[in-house]
């Protein structure tokens, strides 16, 4: 790196699990919200589908994201384990090739 380069900032789990907390409240208060102005007749049913699809994306996006903070770091842990478990289980049935030619009967592999 250059002089006078900074690297750049890293987001750490926990701002992570902050945000995604302040998310999961947002859309549960959005939630709440638009069941209340059902539950009062205020809106109408397409009104109210097109309050409730945002907001709960918005929690579910949240939630999930409290739940694994780290996306990037799971999802190459997830491939690691993957590639550890193929290596044990060695190559798959259709892989190996049976030369037909050396068999003294026609049609035995």
């Amino acid at each position: 790196m250059a002089p006078g380069q900074h690297e750049p900032r890293q987001r750490t789990g926990l701002a992570r699990a902050g945000r995604a907390l302040w998310f999961t409240a947002a859309g549960t208060a959005l939630d709440t919200a638009t069941v209340i102005v059902c539950a009062a007749d205020v809106v109408s049913d397409t009104q109210a589908i097109a309050m409730a699809l945002p907001a709960g994306l918005i929690t579910a996006g949240g939630f999930v994201a409290c739940v694994i903070p780290d996306p990037w770091h799971a999802w190459r842990r997830g491939f690691r384990c993957g590639w550890e478990a193929s290596s044990f289980a060695g190559p798959p049935p259709h892989a190996q090739r049976h030369d037909e030619s050396n068999s003294s009967t026609p049609g035995e592999r």
